[in-house]
């Protein structure tokens, strides 16, 4: 007989749950993102697309060209949802790596004067 929960009532974890740490948790504890070992675990804040596009004045296709080259944080797709998110302190952090970064200059245009027309 399967037992059902009422709405109100949590479901409490297993000790499969709380003993085993989720993926990633080395990472994230390296990072200091969700707290230090023992300290509630927070978590991190996620922006959408639009949100993301908000804060950086691109085009979406620049954006999803950066992404694809590797030179901006990848997005999360949340399954069933069709939704993609981006950590805010990831985009934080790309920010401050592009703030002040001078890109390659073109050369200034060589001015010659045009050639006189000659009339016969």
């Amino acid at each position: 007989m399967i037992k059902k929960n009422s709405p109100n009532k949590p479901i409490p974890p297993s000790e499969d749950d709380i003993s085993a740490p989720a993926a990633g948790a080395e990472e994230i504890a390296a990072t200091g993102n969700r707290g230090a070992p023992g300290e509630p675990q927070t978590a991190r804040p996620m922006l959408s697309e639009k949100q993301v596009l908000a804060l950086i004045p691109i085009a979406r296709s620049t954006l999803w060209r950066l992404e694809a080259t590797g030179r901006f944080p990848k997005g999360s797709y949340i399954p069933g949802t069709n939704r993609k998110l981006y950590f805010e302190d990831e985009v934080i952090a790309w920010q401050n790596r592009v703030d002040g970064h001078v890109g390659p200059r073109r050369r200034p245009r060589r001015k010659t004067p045009k050639p006189a027309k000659q009339t016969a």
